[in-house]
């Protein structure tokens, strides 16, 4: 379903996943700046998320042509009405940590004195068990451009050789 843009003033624009690397160089995400559309990526929304520039989306791409929109539409929440992109990752053996980075780029109509809109980054175990929320941006951040973005996480030794969901959540009033 194609996503009525309000003149772009309200969403999280991610057009570039940088791969995550562990220790030992391996990359977790594939498909990073969605230049080959959905591959790789599970999508749950009412609306379609990753996008092309210009044919379905009015903002441009940092790079590429290529990008995910979260978050475009009110009342988006992890109860009623979610938005979701993930990606199945897993850690080989002796893996202490991951860096994840990223650029997103946020517009929103509400102001910057009180987080209304959030995109949160969450780490959940293969049966979407919640885990730990890698990172979360609002409102507050809006209208500055693509900003690059790195974390930095710890591994905790249980989650060698399982599958993780590493996931994007938008949440708006």
């Amino acid at each position: 379903n194609p996503r009525s843009f309000v003149s772009a003033h309200r969403g999280y624009f991610l057009p570039l996943i940088m791969k995550p690397t562990c220790e030992e160089g391996a990359q977790l995400i594939t498909n990073g700046g969605f230049e080959q559309g959905n591959a790789s990526w599970n999508v749950v929304s009412y609306y379609n998320v990753i996008l092309s520039y210009p044919n379905q989306s009015p903002v441009s791409p940092r790079t590429g042509s290529w990008l995910a929109f979260l978050g475009g539409a009110n009342n988006i929440n992890n109860d009623t009405n979610m938005e979701r992109l993930s990606q199945d990752i897993s850690f080989i053996s002796n893996t202490s940590s991951f860096t994840f980075t990223y650029y997103d780029k946020i517009l929103s109509d509400e102001g910057t004195t009180q987080p209304w809109d959030y995109l949160y980054v969450r780490l959940y175990d293969g049966n979407w068990g919640f885990i730990q929320t890698i990172d979360t941006m609002d409102n507050r951040s809006k209208d500055l451009g693509y900003i690059a973005r790195s974390i930095n996480v710890q591994i905790n030794p249980q989650w060698i050789g399982q599958t993780l969901h590493l996931s994007f959540e938008a949440n708006t009033d």
